[in-house]
């Protein structure tokens, strides 16, 4: 994760801790799909089902390994849902005008309490 003594961790904000744990978990992540990719290419040359007309078990490499699942579900443990598409294929844009549809549905039901955050600081809930 690039440090070298514990004070560099006790110097680092929790956004920069966290993004540097983003990084070497998709670091990781490459490396997983390196030996995917040397399994896949093993059981082509390998590994074959049926009998009589002998086929590879996985014909497609997404079969043996989504990475774009993986990445999904490490980028939305950062909360980081903007930058890649979701395992439906649904977009970010497609996600917040959606939110934002039901938040108008809300406000329009009068089920938006604008102030509700004042009332929370006032009560010694906030910062």
């Amino acid at each position: 994760m690039g440090f070298h003594s514990i004070r560099e961790v006790g110097m680092m904000t929790r956004s920069e801790y966290e993004l540097r744990m983003e990084v070497y978990q998709l670091q990781e992540l490459d490396a997983e799909e390196k030996i995917a990719k040397i399994a896949f290419y093993n059981q082509l040359a390998q590994s074959t089902t049926g009998g009589k007309n002998p086929r590879a078990k996985y014909d497609k490499f997404d079969k043996l390994f989504n990475r774009q699942e993986q990445e999904y579900k490490i980028r939305k443990f950062f909360g980081d849902e903007y930058a890649v598409a979701g395992v439906d294929g649904s977009k970010s844009p497609d996600i917040f005008a959606k939110r934002m549809k039901e938040f108008e549905r809300l406000k329009k039901a009068g089920r938006i309490d604008k102030n509700a955050w004042k009332r929370v600081v006032n009560k010694g809930g906030g910062r």
